[in-house]
């Protein structure tokens, strides 16, 4: 469909500089990686409760992505946890990660067609990248930004070219949706563009983490906590009466003064009376 091309090529190429510039664009990352934590769940609820058609449940996934991308960068501002924000970002990787162990002849085992072994699973797989991670975060967030980056992109290949690996999400997806999809037999064959386009996954996923790692090696984990930032700069301009930016004026006071400019800009100049050349 259209509105699949355009979502996801649209996330893939969020995704593709995300791959490269994910750890040095800290609150773009957050909201790539928020977009698809709340993105994901959210299309699952509307699609089991709901009778939506498959374009609006698409438009609403977008929104709600949107919004909660926003909500992780706005906690980031505001509360500064690294913590926090590293646990939603390991998890999207673990879910990517799990999801790829289970598209594996391993998944084909008949224990994993019990839902209770394969969720129990599943989730102790996906919680074990940001536990074993948590001691050190930003080699976590390089990793999650350039695997899940580059992942997005072949998605967005997906729509276009047919491609197995689109069905590592797409069964995780369709198990969560469909109480009897344990019962299928999901093995997919591997053909020539298989192989063609998971040289390419990989070969951007090493790309961007090679990068990313050199380009940070000699730079801080994080940025500062920028509500704490923000506030000790607010008391220094405040109490600083050297600094030129305390004698700013109001920013009413600064709005009006721009509309009187743009208000002198447009009228006419006014006749100053008579007017005659010098006579030599």
């Amino acid at each position: 469909k259209l509105s699949t091309k355009v979502f996801f090529t649209t996330v893939a190429v969020l995704g593709l500089f995300t791959c490269f510039f994910g750890h040095r664009f800290w609150k773009t990352d957050l909201f790539f990686m928020g977009f698809i934590f709340t993105g994901f769940f959210f299309f699952v609820f509307i699609t089991r409760v709901t009778g939506l058609g498959y374009d609006v449940r698409l438009i609403l996934t977008a929104v709600a992505g949107i919004t909660g991308g926003l909500l992780l960068v706005a906690s980031w501002w505001r509360f500064g946890s690294v913590l926090l924000c590293m646990f939603i970002i390991g998890l999207v990787l673990g879910f990517l990660f799990s999801s790829t162990v289970f598209f594996t002849p391993l998944g084909d085992y008949r224990v994993f067609r019990d839902d209770v072994v394969f969720w129990v699973t599943f989730s102790s797989v996906a919680l074990l990248i940001p536990v074993l991670f948590v001691g050190c975060p930003r080699i976590l967030n390089i990793l999650a930004s350039g695997i899940v980056g580059s992942y997005a992109v072949i998605l967005a290949i997906a729509c276009y070219v047919y491609t197995s690996l689109s069905y590592i999400s797409l069964d995780l997806l369709r198990r969560v949706l469909n109480d009897y999809f344990s019962r299928a037999y999901t093995n997919v064959p591997f053909q020539t563009n298989d192989f063609i386009i998971l040289s390419v996954w990989i070969m951007l996923a090493l790309g961007g983490v090679t990068v990313q790692l050199r380009r940070e090696r000699s730079e801080v984990p994080f940025p500062p906590h920028p509500y704490l930032t923000w506030k000790r700069e607010r008391e220094r301009r405040s109490t600083n009466v050297l600094d030129p930016s305390h004698h700013i004026p109001p920013l009413r006071e600064r709005i009006h003064s721009k509309l009187l400019h743009i208000k002198e800009f447009f009228q006419k100049e006014q006749p100053a009376g008579e007017r005659t050349p010098l006579l030599l």
